[in-house]
């Protein structure tokens, strides 16, 4: 994959997975994530070519995000606070997807997909590529 979006997307794994569950229930939401993606993957239709240049140009913003709020993640480790750092960090995500045009839902799905398919992957590089 593009060096630069294998990167980001190396980065942002953790977050890409949790976006959806940005929602006041995040904890409930977080621990159910995983079953939840599972169904929603074999739920999921193609990838268009259109949902592909959405999904580098999110994927460049929750990178951004992500090491805007990584020291306040660090920081808040351990305390009261880190639920609560990690659910504004988690809105923050889950808006910036979504004003690129995607569902943070979708944009987990074609990062899983991409994850695991060899060719989706390769059509993300080539575009993020042109």
């Amino acid at each position: 994959m593009f060096t630069p979006l294998k990167t980001a997307l190396a980065g942002t794994a953790a977050a890409a997975l949790t976006i959806a569950g940005a929602a006041p229930a995040f904890a409930q939401e977080a621990q159910s994530a995983p079953t939840q993606l599972q169904q929603q993957m074999a739920e999921a239709k193609p990838v268009t070519d259109a949902e592909i240049d959405t999904f580098i140009t999110a994927t460049m913003e929750v990178q951004t995000i992500v090491q805007q709020w990584q020291p306040k993640l660090e920081e808040a480790q351990g305390t009261e606070n880190a639920a609560t750092v990690q659910q504004e960090m988690q809105v923050a995500l889950k808006e910036a997807v979504e004003d690129e045009g995607m569902t943070a839902q979708r944009y987990n799905q074609i990062y899983v997909m991409a994850s695991q398919d060899e060719a989706l992957a390769t059509r993300i590089q080539e575009a993020a590529q042109s």
